[in-house]
């Protein structure tokens, strides 16, 4: 097996890219420990108390009153980033769902439509949050209701 490491200033993640010829054992198992490698977190504020969040248990991000907040189950906590910057940087794990708010895509629970057409979405936690119509189908896509949007 070769490894390369190729060090670009620009990056902001890293990506691993496996070539092969066939998948085997070896190969599983190198993707089992890339995969469970140790879980992302980002750093929530609670008055003067600082708390390392698992992305996994964060909910949604949504901007109240200028400041971002972080919702997971326990609580909500201010984050120093921007809405932007947080969207950019876990891509895979959230999704704009209006001009202010992201969404763990693994804490989806329901997609409704409501009066006027107005869809909302529903959370493992029952928080629901309106969708805007021009995020939904991006949206769709990712949840592979419609075609189009998983790349996007």
């Amino acid at each position: 097996m070769k490894v390369h490491l190729h060090i670009e200033a620009d990056k902001k993640d890293t990506e691993v890219h496996i070539y092969t010829s066939e998948f085997n054992p070896e190969i599983e198992q190198l993707m089992n420990i890339l995969k469970n490698s140790p879980q992302e977190t980002l750093i929530g504020y609670k008055g003067a108390d600082i708390y390392v969040l698992k992305i996994d248990a964060v909910f949604s991000v949504f901007i109240e009153d200028t400041k971002v907040l972080v919702q997971t189950d326990e609580d909500e906590y201010e984050c120093k980033l921007k809405l932007y910057e947080l969207a950019e940087k876990y891509a895979n794990k959230f999704i704009r769902i209006n001009k202010s708010t992201l969404i763990n895509i693994d804490k989806i629970h329901s997609l409704q439509s409501k009066l006027l057409n107005f869809p909302q979405l529903i959370l493992t936690n029952e928080v629901s949050f309106n969708v805007s119509r021009k995020y939904l189908p991006v949206l769709k896509g990712k949840l592979g209701l419609i075609n189009g949007g998983a790349g996007k």
